[in-house]
């Protein structure tokens, strides 16, 4: 079953075996396949505190979208998330003039793409993961996404949706070996 499989550290991504209850390299406590005895059956099994009915893996592991954000891989299977990690409408910055336009936007396991909508297969932008970087805007809900030689202006509907677009693409980002 279930408990005699190693688990995978959702810190560090370390394998440990099923006896560990805590990660080899970096402490963390392992996450359970279960929720507590006092958790609420809908919550999420890796933190128990919010619920997991909205967001899984495509393995189809349940899990709340704060700790889906934080995971590249499947905690309990090890799945790749090579599908789809996160996906939503943001406003993109126009490169050259500077409109702010709504667009969906999907993270992938190796690339980051903006469509005009949630239907069409036609990218507006088009980055490689491995030459990304997500830093932090001048307010709450900003933040700047760098390629190779560009630049654009993301935002957000809130400071919420701003931290966990960056924290997906920081670790989609630091999973590419």
């Amino acid at each position: 079953g279930q408990a005699a499989m190693e688990w995978a550290c959702l810190k560090c991504t370390l394998q440990n075996g099923a006896t560990r209850h805590t990660c080899a390299g970096c402490q963390t406590l392992r996450p359970t396949d279960a929720p507590s005895d006092s958790a609420p059956t809908n919550s999420c099994p890796i933190c128990c505190e919010e619920a997991s009915e909205r967001h899984y893996f495509p393995c189809t592991h349940w899990v709340c979208p704060t700790c889906s954000d934080r995971c590249v891989k499947c905690p309990f299977c090890r799945w790749s998330m090579c599908g789809t990690v996160r996906s939503g409408w943001i406003m993109k910055q126009s490169r050259h003039l500077k409109k702010w336009r709504r667009r969906w936007m999907v993270l992938k396991g190796e690339c980051l793409e903006t469509f005009p909508t949630q239907d069409t297969a036609k990218t507006t932008e088009h980055w490689k993961m491995s030459t990304v970087e997500a830093k932090p805007g001048d307010n709450d809900t900003d933040f700047v996404i760098r390629g190779r030689s560009t630049s654009h202006w993301i935002r957000c509907t809130g400071p919420g949706e701003r931290e966990a677009w960056m924290t997906a693409i920081w670790a989609t980002r630091a999973a590419i070996p």
